[in-house]
Order: C-alpha cells, then sequence, then structure tokens
C-alpha cells in the first residue's frame, strides 16, 4: 500500500515538474522573441524571400562581401546576401535558396580568398539558423548530418535552451536588459543592420595606415594563427566549394570568383606561408579548373593606399565605397560581354 507521504512527495514533485517546464517554455517563446527574431542572420534571410527582390546579380561570401561592399552603390538587379565568418556551406545553402527562390537569378559572385578552406573555417558545422530557411534535403546534402544531429539541431531550434550555447546568450542578454531597465545604457551593437538590408560594423571608421606598429603586429600574427594553418586546405569544405559549380552549372547560373582587397603586410604573410609550403600555388593550381566565367583578383589594388583599410583585410567605410565603384564597373563590363 502507498504511503500517504509518498503520495504528498509525488504530488509536490509533479508540481515543480510542471512548473519548471512552464518555466522553460516561457523562457524558450522569450529567446525566440527576444533573440532569433532580432537576430540579423534571421532578419537578412527572411528579409530575401520577399517577391520584389528578383536579382540577376547576387553576391556570396563572408565578412570581405559584407563590409567591403556598399549595397545602398549597387543597381536593384544587384543583391550582396553575404555574412559575415559564413563557409562554403552555408554559402551554398544560400545558393541553392536564391536558386530555388528567385528566377531571375543569372550571375552568382563568390570568394576566391584562399583562407576560405582553412581548417579553423570547416569547425564551423553548426546549421541549427538555417532550419527555417533551407529545406533539410540541402541541409544533408551539404552538412551530411548524422540522424541524431539532425534531430538535435531540429530539437534546439524548437526549445533553443537545451544548447548550453544558447543558454549563455540568454543570460547575456537578460543581464543587458536588466542593466538597461534600471538606468543603464544600452550596449551598442559590433555588427548592426544599417539601410538597404546593409550590415554595418563598429570597426569601419579605423584607418589602418595609422594604427600603432605593435597594434598591427598584434593583429597581423592573430590572423597568421587562424587562417594559416596545416593543413591548409580542409578536404570536405573544398569538396563542397567544387559541388556547388556543378549545381550552378546544373541550374545555367555563371560563377565570377573575387579576390578581396587585402593589406600590404597581410600578403607579406601570405607569400611566406607559400614559400614555406607551397600550399597556396597549389590552391591556385586547382582553382584553374574551376568552371568560373571570369575571376577578379584585387588583393593588390590598394597596395598604394593603406588608409582604405580598417584592418589586415577589411576595408573601412571609406575604402568600401571606392571598392563598390570598382568592382561595380569591372562586374558590369563582364555581364555586358556576355549579354544575348
Amino acid at each position: 500500500m502507498i504511503s500517504q507521504d509518498f503520495v504528498k512527495f509525488a504530488a509536490r514533485a509533479s508540481i515543480f515538474s510542471l512548473g519548471f517546464l512552464a518555466l522553460f517554455a516561457l523562457a524558450s517563446l522569450h529567446f525566440h522573441y527576444r533573440i532569433v527574431a532580432r537576430d540579423n542572420v534571421f532578419i537578412l534571410l527572411n528579409a530575401f524571400r520577399n517577391e520584389s527582390i528578383q536579382p540577376r546579380v547576387v553576391i556570396l561570401g563572408d565578412s570581405h562581401a559584407t563590409f567591403d561592399i556598399l549595397s545602398a552603390k549597387f543597381p536593384r538587379e544587384y543583391y550582396n546576401f553575404a555574412y559575415p565568418s559564413e563557409n562554403w556551406r552555408k554559402f551554398v545553402l544560400r545558393a541553392r535558396a536564391t536558386i530555388n527562390l528567385k528566377d531571375s537569378l543569372e550571375y552568382i559572385i563568390v570568394p576566391l580568398d584562399y583562407y576560405q578552406f582553412s581548417p579553423t573555417r570547416a569547425r564551423h558545422v553548426f546549421f541549427t539558423d538555417y532550419l527555417f530557411f533551407s529545406p533539410i534535403e540541402d541541409i544533408r546534402d551539404v552538412y551530411h548530418p548524422s540522424l541524431l544531429e539532425l534531430f538535435k539541431a531540429k530539437v534546439s531550434s524548437v526549445l533553443p535552451l537545451v544548447s548550453p550555447s544558447n543558454r549563455n546568450t540568454y543570460r547575456r542578454v537578460l543581464g543587458e536588459d536588466i542593466y538597461k531597465f534600471f538606468g543603464g545604457k544600452e550596449k551598442g551593437k559590433m555588427i548592426y543592420i544599417g539601410e538597404h538590408n546593409e550590415l554595418r560594423w563598429e570597426g569601419e571608421s579605423v584607418v589602418w595606415s595609422e594604427l600603432p606598429g605593435e597594434k598591427k603586429r598584434f593583429a597581423i600574427f592573430d590572423r597568421e594563427k587562424e587562417q594559416f594553418l596545416k593543413p591548409f586546405i580542409d578536404g570536405d569544405l573544398y569538396n563542397v566549394f567544387e559541388e556547388f559549380f556543378s549545381f550552378a552549372q546544373a541550374h545555367d547560373v555563371k560563377v565570377i570568383g573575387v579576390f578581396y582587397p587585402t593589406t600590404l603586410e597581410y600578403n607579406e604573410v601570405l607569400s611566406r606561408f607559400d614559400k614555406e609550403t607551397g600550399n597556396i600555388t597549389a590552391l591556385g593550381e586547382k582553382y584553374k579548373n574551376l568552371p568560373l566565367h571570369a575571376t577578379l583578383d584585387y588583393r593588390n589594388v590598394f597596395d598604394d593606399h593603406q588608409e582604405y583599410f580598417s584592418d589586415t583585410d577589411h576595408l573601412n567605410r571609406n575604402g568600401a565605397g571606392i571598392f563598390t565603384e570598382i568592382i561595380l564597373r569591372d562586374l558590369e563590363k563582364i555581364i555586358e560581354k556576355t549579354e544575348p
């Protein structure tokens, strides 16, 4: 016979569990509306679905394409669909979505910067933020997740607080909200959305040539540790890159490759790394076999204007404005030649 004490304990445990689940559900809903719905990735991916957006030319890439090209200066038929820190897996998800959603598409611009295949980039295997945007079939083709990984990602997209990283983000944001509520100043975002759905960043006003030498050396050292690793090319990531070209060709979309501007110091590190390993030369040879419609190389375009950079390999706002005019002029020449 069940004792009265056990019944009371079970009742209290049930009430506690139901209360905890209710609070967890409310917190998860709050996470969706407070964080996910205001997240730059979510906002920009969602905006791309707008039927009024029908570009002929779409630009893919990471922070180089995001910040070095000013969307406001581009004609309506161009669309900058790049996002910072993404790698070739997410470039391909964006390319597939573009081809599926936009009948107007004729050209895709992609980055050819050598670090795109580094082991650091290959570690970025998080795809939960694309579950609402890309079909499961595309995610499977690009990421090849196990059933368990896919299940975890789906659960995390519905109940984000089961993820430790999301819980840390939630605690941080709640702390900032409480601080602001009690009269504190709202913390500015390092990256934010400006006009024309254009991402802006806090470093866009920095002038590289005016920075102290020691600060420059630290910046170069950090870049070297992040991008110039051995092995230099992650095979899985490069396979995704090559498969993208077959997909583009199958849909009659032309691909134009771009090397983005880099500082003298960055180019010196790149050259030294190639002398030691031969990796850059080897990758350049592999590029020659790609079915690129055209290649634009801007690595040395601002060798005499280091004041256009904000750091080792990103342009400041002034440099981005000048570069946007240069790349737009070159792209229009290429596209004009291809007109039927």
